[in-house]
């Protein structure tokens, strides 16, 4: 047997073990945060570059970042998040993207709690569609819920307070808007409204619902563990009782933190 079939045969043998060896272990793929590996594109040049398909151009990034968007909350507090980023540039390659607009600013208040993405994004989206009913009226939930600043949501609902689609409740809210002012009833009343007027299903719809459901759970079980508990409402935001146990009302399930949104003034 000649040397170097032998050692063919060696490398062969060598080659084979590695592959095997390979494919046994399993090592696990680090987990890199989308705001260090997500990509955004100078697509201020590629608008003018583009022969007119900007939005063709937009349509793409748009389903791209749809698919990409992650639900890791963003604490940089400024203008610099991978999500923000994508969907500002969607803005300058279609401007009259309504959608970009409204869903992407839902999405950074409600998911990402970018709020001062969605407040740039929504004021954009206002720019091309300034009497526009459900952008300002999400305009006016964050600067009055997400923002604490109930006197600058004024004049957003102040557009929209003859809409003839308003919410029925909208005059009562906007009253209290205008005073500057809203106690936990208001706070309550605009969430409620913002999460009604959300059609089908959604991740921020559901995270509205968990709000929803604090909120209201806790009102009533300081209502009902209170000495005078004679009109407290008795079930929760599903329409579940609330369970009387050793002397105390609770709810079926955990509550979720609310000063994110109503925080302390």
């Amino acid at each position: 047997m000649s040397s170097k079939f032998l050692h063919q045969l060696l490398f062969v043998s060598v080659f084979g073990t590695a592959v095997f060896i390979g494919q046994s272990i399993r090592i696990e793929k680090p987990k890199i945060s989308m705001e260090r590996q997500a990509l955004n594109f100078n697509y201020s040049f590629i608008r003018y570059t583009s022969v007119g398909l900007n939005q063709a151009i937009a349509d793409i990034v748009w389903i791209q970042t749809l698919l990409q968007a992650d639900l890791e909350h963003y604490r940089g507090g400024d203008l610099n998040s991978w999500l923000y980023l994508r969907f500002s540039s969607i803005a300058h390659l279609a401007p009259r993207f309504y959608e970009n607009y409204l869903n992407g600013g839902e999405y950074l208040m409600i998911i990402k709690d970018d709020v001062l993405g969605a407040e740039d994004l929504f004021r954009r989206g206002l720019e091309q569609f300034p009497n526009d009913l459900t952008l300002n009226w999400r305009m006016g939930y964050l600067q009055a819920i997400e923002k604490s600043e109930p006197a600058k949501a004024y004049e957003y609902f102040a557009r929209i307070r003859h809409n003839p689609k308003r919410a029925a409740i909208f005059d009562s809210i906007f009253a209290k808007i205008a005073t500057a002012y809203l106690g936990p009833e208001e706070s309550y009343a605009l969430i409620y409204e913002t999460w009604n007027s959300m059609p089908g299903e959604s991740k921020a719809k559901d995270r509205l619902q968990i709000q929803l459901y604090a909120l209201k759970a806790k009102r009533d079980l300081e209502c009902l563990n209170g000495k005078a508990n004679k009109d407290c409402s008795r079930t929760d935001f599903e329409g579940q009782p609330y369970i009387y146990s050793e002397g105390q009302w609770r709810a079926s399930k955990p509550l979720a933190a609310t000063e994110l949104r109503l925080k302390k003034r």
